[in-house]
């Protein structure tokens, strides 16, 4: 299971359901990427992040960002 996560300008609610099928990648088809600053997708045992955001583009800065609850693996983590 993945929850994504977008931040940007003008996105709208219709642009961020994805279509999703069991055998073919998810898709944001109604989506202008090009207003997207930041896309997360978290998962059970990872999160991905692409973003052009400076407050958060190193493994060190989104610990911030990130509950103490959980455990960000900074060693095995790539920039």
């Amino acid at each position: 299971m993945s929850a994504y996560i977008f931040f940007g300008e003008g996105l709208s609610e219709e642009a961020l359901v994805p279509t999703t099928s069991w055998n073919k990648p998810t898709e944001f088809k109604m989506l202008n990427f090009e207003s997207v600053e930041t896309f997360m997708d978290v998962q059970e045992v990872g999160l991905t992040i692409f973003t052009s955001n400076e407050k958060y583009n190193t493994p060190e800065m989104v610990t911030h960002y990130i509950s103490k609850d959980y455990l960000l693996d900074r060693e095995n983590s790539d920039v």
